[in-house]
């Protein structure tokens, strides 16, 4: 067989298997799929001497190792499928192939599994064939599972000569069952289709204004891409009759159709939309260009081309076929969605409307202006630039007062409208690659009038696009959809459908937003199609439009509405301004404003630059001498706004000014920014960070996140006395219920409270009480997902879990009997003990006999002071004096270090040591010092009020509610103590 089909075949790639030494003849076979077929040299024996491997069957490649057993001696060996002929893979048609092996096929039935042969097996070289026959019958005619079809071939394979190893029938059963699985849904794409293939004939219909052939150049935007195909650019028809024969009314001897030439462009894409060739003749028989009605005619293809069928809508979403044929000029690689094409209008299959395209430019969907009027426009901006005020609020004034509308906002939004549309699609600074530029937000009331005055841009300059409500996050990007004859295939969406142009998106939802927007940094988002991960380019500038959630006067600051968006997407924005709504009576103002002619031009210029910068894929790259002022710029703008939880201006500030600065500049006829135009961004995004606020949240943000060594220790000393408390009931530190509490957060956050009282063995009142602690120590937070930690509660845990390995538990005895108390006494704070203890040490040392008696006097004093302060009377007790022993001097400021529990200290406010500004004793008199407080602490005389007050007395600190610190003062004066507020000290 190898003889003959080297004698009647072209010269193949041979590869040549280790186990029977059989040779492997490769061919790519054009035209039709070929099958499966058994070859025979003498179809009598019954036994194949060859077979084709096409459709949906393996073969093993060269280079592939496998284990067999020798088929002489059954030795266990390992082999390598070899080249012995290294060719090009030989290219033949499918007539051609058919023709050449045709003679070896055996009957019909000698190709079909045969009762026989399931009733007694097979002999050796035909059980593999035969064998996997079997199991496609078992699993595809019977619906066998895989165990059964398995045992059947057992049986089978008994009856066999020799018999196979079973691991070759499990090997079978598997392929025959995938060959299944393949076959169903090959069958059920193909349902789809087919469905699919009669909606599309009635949806794309004539929509550019088709009356006939006619050459064409136009927008267009590709919508969907198919695979390119392979087709001919010439083809001649000739009748393959004898002459004697022939018609006299065919005329086919020689006609020919040149695409390259005058042709029928129609008919080609007739040709193109099905691959057919005689088809073309159908269309110039209905044009009455040929009059024969000859059936035998032959085509011959010449000058091969590749073709890619397309659907393509026009500016107004009218949709049509394309065939796009593939040159130097039009290869459908990555490019701008909108591009001008040339070609013809034409009909294709069905009728429908199509454009056969030869050639196109790339270009976004916005045609660029005359240069002429480019260089005037920039001139005129130019022109009536002054240094004091940027020229872009001259225009957008100028803009207001044309759409009169009503009211300062809307002002400043055509300001922040402009700013979107001017940016460079690029921006290119020192550090590291370029960035797309814009994405910037709006939020307001429902009042504002943001969807009036963006749609009134928008219809101005006659590009980009408005999109409101809630889409789909395959709306906004990609899906994938079927298209006739192309199987799946990508459509693009919203963002990449006005690819280099701009896109409003009114009140969307983020969760639509957040994933495309933080994957189109590079101007590319994913989509994950039917036929696996596909591109876009989504290079388009963006603006959010928003109304709050909340009604704005909820907020404490108005920037806390950007929290509708995620943190990325607000570090992601270049700018965002608040707008409030105007009055009334403003609104309503009846007056109606006219232009004049300066407003007239202004207006005509600042559009052609608009429009210039949306026509191009511009790459502003910054100055070198730049860089410093922007950096010296950013670093105020990141000291002044920086905050986590609305990170405005926390991600690529210099990005950020440069990006408008290059706006700036547009907008004064400038082709790359000023130092001036350095200046108005950075006074831009300054001023729009205050008008929302966000200063005054930065602010507030840093008070609350900060953790001072002082309130660290507060904290410290009453999460301790907890544990302290949890103790009580045995176990170690790690099993208390105030330790569980936190670490369970730390180490899922948030979680929720069933869960976190099943964790740890408790009900969930007891939980309950310990956030409830948490929360007003400023710890924890909690919401409907669970309880989590606050930016100062994990600047706590960090610190606090670090002192756990010092703490130190000591057995004590019940008073009143000599048996060991089964409680602890936790000594949590002995490690700060002996730091005050050395401290006071090293004070010591440096001071006079007559300072150490002043101190020890002191001492003596604050121990009968500090009791009455916390219970109203001296403590008389001997226990009660040595607990309150430990005094210490620390950056001269005198300290106590241990007071009872049931003194100052409540259960959620200890005190706290070393304050490094305050002193005892102030000209030889006794001190304490009070100031209003906004910390989130209960009061320390226990009575459930919040703190009002902060009192710093002999070092320590307390906070009182009013109440409670009007009786504490009382006790203070009345022991001598000279009460002193802030205000009066300062």
């Amino acid at each position: 067989m190898e003889t003959i089909l080297r004698k009647i075949m072209p010269p193949p790639f041979e590869v040549r298997s280790p186990r029977r030494k059989l040779t492997h003849f490769y061919f790519a076979v054009e035209g039709k799929q070929v099958q499966n077929k058994l070859l025979y040299l003498n179809e009598l024996k019954g036994e194949s001497s060859g077979e084709v491997r096409a459709n949906n069957y393996y073969l093993v490649a060269p280079g592939s190792t496998i284990k067999y057993r020798d088929l002489e001696t059954g030795e266990e060996k390992i082999g390598t499928y070899t080249v012995t002929q290294d060719r090009p893979i030989a290219v033949i048609h499918y007539n051609d192939f058919m023709k050449a092996i045709t003679p070896f096929l055996g009957k019909i039935s000698s190709q079909k599994l045969t009762l026989e042969q399931m009733k007694k097996g097979v002999s050796k070289g035909e059980r593999n064939t035969t064998g996997f026959k079997y199991a496609c019958f078992l699993v595809r005619t019977h619906k066998f599972d895989r165990a059964t079809a398995v045992q059947e071939m057992q049986r089978w394979n008994n009856l066999c000569t020799p018999p196979m190893d079973n691991s070759e029938l499990e090997r079978m059963v598997n392929n025959a069952l995938e060959y299944k699985n393949a076959d169903d849904q090959k069958r059920e794409i193909s349902t789809i289709i087919n469905e699919e293939n009669k909606k599309i004939s009635e949806d794309v219909s004539d929509v550019f204004g088709y009356s006939g052939d006619q050459e064409f150049k136009g927008r267009i935007q590709i919508k969907s891409v198919g695979n390119p195909q392979s087709r001919y650019s010439k083809l001649t028809f000739t009748c393959y009759r004898e002459e004697s024969d022939r018609c006299a009314k065919c005329g086919f001897q020689n006609f020919t159709l040149n695409f390259k030439k005058k042709f029928d462009a129609s008919a080609f894409a007739t040709y193109f939309d099905t691959n057919i060739p005689k088809i073309a003749l159908t269309i110039l028989k209905e044009k009455d260009i040929i009059t024969t009605g000859c059936k035998k005619i032959q085509a011959k293809g010449e000058n091969e081309l590749s073709i890619t069928q397309t659907i393509v809508s026009d500016r107004i979403g009218n949709e049509a076929k394309a065939w796009f044929i593939h040159s130097d000029k039009c290869d459908l690689r990555k490019r701008p969605n909108w591009i001008l094409a040339k070609g013809w209008l034409c009909r294709g299959l069905k009728g429908r409307i199509g454009v056969l395209v030869q050639k196109f430019v790339t270009e976004s969907e916005v045609m660029k202006p005359d240069e002429d009027a480019i260089i005037e426009a920039k001139l005129y901006l130019k022109k009536i630039t002054t240094e004091d005020k940027p020229t872009i609020k001259k225009i957008a004034d100028t803009f207001q007062r044309k759409s009169n509308l009503k009211g300062e906002e809307i002002t400043r939004g055509f300001e922040a409208d402009f700013l979107t549309i001017a940016s460079p699609i690029w921006v290119k600074t020192p550090e590291g690659p370029r960035n797309l530029s814009m994405t910037s937000s709006e939020i307001g009331k429902t009042t504002t009038a943001k969807s009036q005055r963006v749609r009134e841009v928008i219809e101005w300059l006659k590009a980009g696009k408005y999109g409101s409500g809630k889409m789909t996050t395959a709306g906004i990007a990609a899906g994938s959809e079927k298209i006739e004859g192309m199987g799946w295939v990508t459509k693009k969406g919203l963002l990449p459908s006005f690819d280099l142009s701009f896109v409003i998106l009114d009140n969307m939802f983020s969760k639509a937003l957040d994933a495309f927007v933080e994957s189109r940094r590079n101007g590319v988002i994913m989509v994950n199609s039917i036929q696996g991960d596909t591109e876009l380019w989504a290079r388009t500038r963006l603006k959010l439009l928003a109304n709050p959630k909340i009604s704005v006067d909820s907020h404490v600051q108005k920037c806390t509405t950007l929290k509708m968006h995620s943190k990325k997407w607000i570090a992601r924005l270049t700018f965002a301004i608040f707008t409030y709504g105007v009055p009334t009576k403003d609104r309503y103002d009846s007056t109606i404003t006219e232009l004049t002619e300066e407003d007239e031009l202004l207006l005509k210029c600042t559009k052609n630059v608009l429009l210039w910068n949306l026509s191009l894929e511009r790459t502003y790259t910054v100055q070198k001498e730049h860089w410093s002022k922007i950096m010296i710029l950013s670093e105020q703008l990141e000291n002044k706004f920086r905050n986590e939880e609305i990170p405005l201006l926390l991600r690529s500030i210099p990005h950020k000014i440069a990006t408008l600065a290059s706006c700036f500049a547009l907008f004064e006829g400038e082709d790359d920014p000023l130092e001036r135009h350095i200046q108005q961004a950075y006074q831009w995004l300054y001023d729009c960070a205050v008008d929302i606020q966000l200063d005054e949240y930065t602010a507030l943000y840093k008070e609350e996140n900060t953790l001072e060594e002082e309130e660290y220790l507060i904290l410290e000393k009453t999460v301790n006395d907890g544990v302290k408390s949890d103790m009580h009931s045995g176990g170690s530190i790690k099993e208390t219920v105030t330790y569980g509490f936190l670490e369970k957060i730390a180490k899922k956050s948030p979680i929720p409270l069933e869960e976190m009282a099943a964790s740890l063995g408790v009900s969930e009142p007891t939980i309950k009480r310990r956030s409830k602690t948490m929360k007003g120590l400023g710890i924890t937070k909690s919401s409907k997902d669970g309880y989590f930690f606050t930016v100062k509660g994990v600047k706590f845990w960090k610190n606090w879990i670090k002192t756990i390995k010092v703490i130190v538990v000591k057995p004590e005895k019940k008073s009143g009997d000599g048996d060991p108390d089964d409680t602890y006494d936790l000594d949590l704070n002995d490690h700060i003990g002996k730091k005050v203890e050395n401290n006071l040490l090293d004070y010591t040392k440096n001071t006079t006999k007559e300072e150490k008696n002043s101190i020890m006097s002191v001492k003596s004093g604050i121990n009968e002071i500090i009791g009455i302060i916390g219970n109203g009377e001296k403590q008389d007790s001997k226990k009660d004096q040595e607990q309150t022993s430990v005094l210490g001097v620390q950056n001269n400021i005198i300290t106590s270090d241990k007071v009872d529990s049931g003194d100052l200290s409540g259960e959620n406010s200890p005190e706290v040591d070393e304050d490094d500004s305050l002193s005892l004793l102030d000209h030889g008199e006794l001190v304490a010092y009070v100031e209003r407080t906004n910390k989130a602490f209960p009061c320390n005389d226990k009575c459930g009020l919040a703190a009002e007050w902060k009192v710093q007395n002999d070092g320590k600190t307390y906070y009182f509610c009013n109440n409670c610190f009007q009786k504490t003062r009382m006790n203070l004066e009345i022991n001598d103590y000279k009460v002193r507020f802030k205000e009066e000290s300062s």
